[in-house]
């Protein structure tokens, strides 16, 4: 089943706090996010990527979209019990500004919307 679960590990020391993890059968990858926009980590459309953030830091990631490409962008840290508070900003092809979500310390962040141009988005 695919979805969040909680797991827990024990070992000789006892059993671990439970943790939320998040099950998925789609395309998944572990990363080093780029601090810069050329080296931006390109992602495939419908995929997962687990990484782990720097505070006060930018991280790029990049995907190819069509013009009228419906997608959707989520940052599950909440859902995640993570303490990281994602703020998310779309750049178009030219550099210009789509949108910018930040949820504040209460949600995941998430940005759902359709390309205007072809080429790439951070």
């Amino acid at each position: 089943q695919e979805g969040l679960c909680e797991v827990r590990y024990q070992n000789r020391f006892g059993l671990s706090n439970s943790r939320l993890v998040w099950l998925t059968s789609q395309a998944w990858q572990s990363a080093t996010p780029m601090s810069r926009r050329d080296q931006a980590l390109s992602l495939p459309i419908g995929s997962f990527v687990s990484c782990r953030c720097e505070a006060r830091q930018r991280h790029f990631f990049k995907v190819i979209l069509e013009v009228g490409q419906r997608v959707q962008l989520s940052a599950l840290s909440f859902t995640l019990d993570s303490r990281a508070r994602m703020i998310m900003t779309v750049l178009r092809p030219d550099g210009r500004l789509v949108t910018t979500e930040d949820p504040g310390d209460s949600r995941d962040t998430m940005i759902d919307f359709v390309a205007d141009a072809s080429g790439e988005y951070l």
